[in-house]
């Protein structure tokens, strides 16, 4: 058992996705760099995530790169409302179809009386957090979180997310989607997304086509 006085430091993978080959130019100035504390003004709690699974729908998107021929695939519906916990833009191999990566939290972890008892970092294309203890358990904070690869379905999306700040309550509609990406000379390359909002590590990221924006006010 853990004393009540004693800081308990929680270091949560929300989620990494599929990255490999990692090299030094792919990580961020701004690593690491933890958020204030985000909340929810007044008594609503944000919904979060809403998803239908799909079955044999067709690519959205199909794009050359370099030598890899990349192929987008929706594997769910998804709608997710929520409160932007960390925002960090990247310059690494991915960047080319999603430079955002957007830390999403919804639930109860948004409330203040909770809030004032986590802290949001982003290492590599994930969210971690840590938890300094209180009424909420750990297993709770995992299911109320997840780190978002977006992908903008055009351009006027790609501006919308580019405006985004942290503390903006949100709804994104679009799809979960698998990218898989394949050259000539067998070599292959993907981007899976996550299902679960339970799932941890690498992996556990979603990825997110974005074909609607909207700014909630309360």
């Amino acid at each position: 058992m853990i004393g009540r006085n004693i800081f308990i430091l929680i270091f949560f993978l929300i989620g990494i996705g599929a990255v490999y080959n990692l090299y030094l130019d792919d990580i961020l100035e701004k690593i690491n760099k933890e958020t204030e504390m985000v909340f929810v003004e007044g008594n609503h709690t944000l919904r979060g995530p809403e998803q239908k699974g799909l079955f044999g729908m067709d690519s959205i998107m199909d794009r050359q790169m370099g030598s890899m021929k990349y192929t987008i695939k929706p594997v769910a519906s998804y709608a997710l409302e929520g409160i932007i916990v960390t925002k960090t833009k990247y310059s690494d191999r991915w960047a080319w179809l999603a430079p955002y990566d957007l830390g999403i939290a919804w639930g109860k972890i948004t409330e203040k009386n909770h809030s004032k008892n986590i802290r949001y970092t982003t290492p590599y294309r994930a969210t971690y957090f840590t938890y300094s203890g209180g009424p909420l358990s750990v297993k709770e904070i995992f299911t109320m979180a997840s780190n978002n690869h977006i992908i903008a379905a055009n351009i006027t999306i790609e501006r919308q997310v580019a405006a985004l700040k942290v503390g903006d309550v949100i709804l994104l509609k679009g799809y979960l989607v698998d990218v898989d990406g394949k050259a000539d000379n067998s070599a292959y390359r993907y981007w899976h997304t996550s299902l679960r909002r339970d799932d941890q590590g690498d992996g556990a990221c979603e990825v997110f086509y974005v074909e609607s924006v909207e700014m909630i006010k309360y």
